[in-house]
């Protein structure tokens, strides 16, 4: 299937006008967006042996070439949207969808599209970029990661998941992820929102270390765009 995957997503990207990015082609070639259709093992046990990508982001759901096909048709289709086009990719728990994008003047970025809010911000420039930032952002709280895989074996997944991506990162940013990849855990502060409360977290990272990083990959001026629901359309 993982042939077939990769040539539907090319034939859904060149009808939305984006090429399929040089990660995301990894990944599926890899077969590391999809589960197996039958397993002989527990998921967290395949998810230690063979992690799918990001696989310390749990809310990340990624989407089959039928999938993200249908959030185009249904609703992120550039007629719908002031001419921006999309090419999703995967999605979260709530519904709300991931996608690669280019605005009508040519901007291109990546990020999260809310299903139910008027407005969209895109922060990264591109999909390596959106990968860097989200890899490094699970090394600031491991719980996720450690919660997924089994026998105490997340580290070596989030290894595993970052030596299978880093050839398509820039050598620094490669280097920078691998070396904190490669840091002993400790415990730190953590703060899940700008007010909440700071709790304790296993991680590899310092949240000011992260925040450096992502400052320095994201856009300056992040891309807004005002994005018409499903529902709201004829």
């Amino acid at each position: 299937m993982v042939p077939d995957d990769l040539a539907a997503f090319e034939i859904l990207a060149a009808r939305v006008g984006l090429p399929v990015p040089a990660l995301l082609r990894t990944w599926i070639a890899d077969g590391r967006t999809q589960l197996p259709t039958a397993l002989d093992m527990t998921l967290s046990e395949f998810l230690a042996d063979s992690p799918l990508a990001l696989v310390g982001r749990p809310d990340l759901e990624w989407l089959s070439p039928a999938e993200a096909a249908t959030a185009v048709d249904d609703w992120l289709f550039a007629d719908a949207q002031a001419g921006t086009r999309f090419l999703p990719f995967a999605r979260s728990g709530a519904g709300d969808v991931y996608a690669v994008i280019r605005t009508p003047d040519e901007r291109t970025a990546c990020g999260m599209v809310w299903h139910d809010d008027e407005t969209s911000e895109f922060a990264s420039p591109d999909f390596a970029s959106w990968a860097a930032v989200a890899f490094a952002e699970t090394m600031t709280d491991l719980g996720p990661v450690t919660g997924r895989v089994a026998d105490g074996r997340a580290v070596e997944a989030l290894r595993t998941d970052l030596q299978q991506a880093a050839s398509c990162f820039s050598p620094e940013i490669a280097n920078t992820l691998t070396d904190w990849s490669l840091r002993r855990t400790r415990i730190r502060p953590f703060r899940a929102g700008p007010r909440a409360r700071p709790s304790d977290a296993e991680s590899l990272i310092s949240q000011q270390e992260f925040e450096a990083f992502a400052g320095q990959l994201e856009l300056r001026e992040p891309i807004e765009l005002a994005i018409t629901p499903p529902w709201e359309l004829p």
